[in-house]
């Protein structure tokens, strides 16, 4: 199925300004906050629906900044190095910061990163209750242009690393500690080392690290013999 039939799967659907019901974006009801509750798992299941890179995008119109992102890596090369996620702003001049509530889009346009880096979408959008639900697109499914004349797009080369951290256990991309070669948790933002780091107790004596567990009374065993 294409991406517009898809999106339905976000936010049901939604009758446009010519009175037509428009199979993409459209929430008949909202929870808690203004979203629907099935809309994360909804974006979830359209962006690993997607045949190549695509993402499903909520954007706080008013706040000017991504709500929510579900993004499906390009099956071959991986995550793109320029993608939209949550807390990212709304780039200046981005088409979809306009876009009130019932009017729709479906364009090429672009992304921009809040480091400057920018590169091109398809998207297909709509706006609904100060929200923007967008679906884009490396692709043009939506034959928005009859030229395409699409830039070669950069990838992140970054490794993809195994983390156990916080209760879980994630695959993160990034590059490893040097000293214990392990990844750093996306959470508290530590390797091994800083964890192993943070549960030593220094001994008041010799004023080298230990495990809490031998240290008793501000001194290492050594030190109390």
């Amino acid at each position: 199925m294409r991406p517009d039939r898809l999106a339905a799967a976000v936010a049901g659907r939604r009758r446009g300004p010519s009175g037509r019901s428009r199979p993409g974006v459209g929430p008949s009801h909202r929870g808690a906050g203004g979203r629907h509750p099935s809309e994360p798992t909804g974006g979830i299941a359209l962006a690993s629906s997607l045949a190549g890179l695509g993402a499903v995008v909520i954007i706080d119109r008013l706040a000017g900044r991504v709500e929510y992102a579900s993004v499906q890596p390009d099956p071959v090369h991986g995550w793109p190095k320029v993608f939209p996620w949550p807390g990212q702003p709304v780039p200046a001049g981005h088409p979809l910061a306009k876009l009130d509530d019932g009017l729709t889009l479906t364009r090429k346009t672009f992304w921009q990163t809040p480091w400057g880096a920018r590169a091109d979408f398809y998207v297909d959008a709509v706006g609904l209750s100060g929200r923007v639900v967008a679906v884009f697109s490396a692709n043009d499914v939506w034959s928005a242009e009859r030229l395409h004349l699409d830039p070669p797009r950069e990838f992140d080369q970054r490794l993809e690393l195994l983390v156990r951290c916080c209760g879980q256990t994630r695959t993160v991309r990034g590059y490893p500690c040097s000293t214990c070669k392990e990844p750093f948790c996306p959470s508290c933002q530590r390797c091994r080392c800083d964890r192993r780091a943070q549960s030593e107790v220094t001994c008041s004596k010799c004023y080298l690290a230990y495990q809490a567990h031998l240290v008793v009374g501000g001194l290492c065993e050594e030190c109390r013999t």
